[in-house]
């Protein structure tokens, strides 16, 4: 009685265990199932990179980066694209096109450069508030110049709002709305798209305090007026400005153009 007393108790302690490890596989199984498959940037980059431009300010002698909103239109920061009537936009195969109208927003460090020819655009934009906290960027532009034409930094989403009025960034400087990123940035990388891992951009990079505490303009502030914006190269809303601006403690902020 004994022997079978211990071969029943061990045989529902097998069965015990075998159960309990089909539920733990299970759960395993449901879990991996329910998460979305990783997403490797140099799976994304080959679809959005030819979007991606340089910007050579011939008129104020400084360089930047862009994204195309349009065939004929490119996306910058205002600061790049500021007092400029000849442009020459240089594409990621190496093309080069040249510019002689440019617009800037009033209110936010955006600018827009119209091209002579138009191009195959194929941007996507996407609100930043659809975005999480430390989700997954990354930033294509041209740190320093055009010698480092369309490198990719990679980084996340640091913060998704930022006023920074409030610590001694004037009004006039169009940094007001802005969220915050790592993924680093250099003079030359004004203007640059800021991506999620699907492919959207989310954001234009205007600069920042260091080159890995990043301030980007949200993309969705001009995503859906592209044909507005087109029209208000004519109109008073957008124009060319000149402004030079500094913190509260004299020192200026980092604009991340690059002077030539």
């Amino acid at each position: 009685m004994t022997k079978v007393r211990d071969s029943l108790i061990v045989g529902v302690l097998f069965i015990g265990i075998v159960a309990a490890y089909v539920r733990f596989r299970d759960i395993q199984v449901v879990i991996d199932s329910g998460t979305p498959q990783s997403i490797l940037i140099e799976n994304v980059i080959p679809s959005v990179i030819g979007n991606v431009v340089h910007v050579r300010n011939n008129t104020g002698q400084w360089q930047g980066s862009g994204v195309l909103i349009a065939a004929d239109l490119v996306l910058t920061a205002r600061h790049v694209a500021e007092t400029g009537e000849d442009f020459t936009i240089t594409t990621n195969d190496g093309e080069k096109y040249q510019a002689e109208r440019a617009i800037s927003s009033k209110k936010y460090d955006l600018g827009f450069i119209k091209l002579q020819k138009s191009l195959k655009c194929t941007t996507r934009f996407g609100r930043i508030d659809d975005c999480r906290l430390g989700q997954s960027v990354f930033a294509i532009g041209s740190p320093f110049g055009d010698m480092n034409m369309n490198s990719v930094t990679a980084g996340i989403i640091s913060s998704k709002a930022r006023t920074l009025e409030e610590y001694g960034c004037p009004k006039s400087y169009g940094w007001s709305i802005s969220f915050q990123t790592d993924a680093a940035g250099h003079p030359g990388n004004s203007g640059c798209p800021v991506y999620t891992l699907d492919g959207v951009v989310r954001g234009i990079l205007v600069g920042g305090w260091s080159n890995a505490l990043i301030y980007c303009i949200p993309a969705e502030l001009v995503a859906n007026d592209c044909q507005v914006i087109q029209l208000m190269f004519l109109m008073d809303e957008y124009q060319k400005e000149q402004y030079n601006v500094t913190r509260k403690n004299g020192k200026p902020f980092l604009n991340c153009h690059s002077s030539t």
